[in-house]
């Protein structure tokens, strides 16, 4: 009873929020609670979870809690879940592509991608020692 319903004389009181207890073990989680606060203070109204920042607290709040709706891209037609996906694959995938190839000017949006394109199609290796 004294443990979980802090029955008895309450003589130890938070300084941040004035709350009592009367079993300093209790009074100490509490503290840990207000610790959580600094370090995450942005709070899921839906589900209490604790985040870093509102950033990663509006993630959080669709992937977790908004309804399922699937995003489409419009290009190539790739179902995602979250609109943040479709915007990174939309940019990844279909956004300008500045990036050259040389031996058969196919166009990359990413300098990876055309480096993995010249050593699948055109077998050239950035690895490989041209010393030999």
């Amino acid at each position: 009873m004294v443990t979980r319903h802090e029955t008895g004389e309450k003589k130890v009181s938070c300084d941040k929020c004035a709350k009592k207890f009367v079993l300093d073990q209790n009074f100490q989680r509490h503290i840990k609670l207000h610790e959580i606060e600094d370090v995450k203070p942005a709070v899921c109204d839906v589900c209490d979870s604790r985040f870093k920042d509102d950033a990663r607290l509006a993630k959080h709040v669709e992937a977790a809690h908004a309804p399922r709706s699937v995003h489409v891209c419009d290009i190539c037609g790739k179902q995602f879940d979250l609109v943040t996906g479709l915007k990174e694959h939309v940019k990844r995938l279909h956004g300008p592509k500045k990036v050259v190839c040389d031996t058969c000017g196919e166009k990359f949006v990413r300098r990876q991608a055309l480096t993995s394109h010249r050593i699948k199609e055109h077998g050239a290796d950035p690895f490989m020692c041209d010393q030999w």
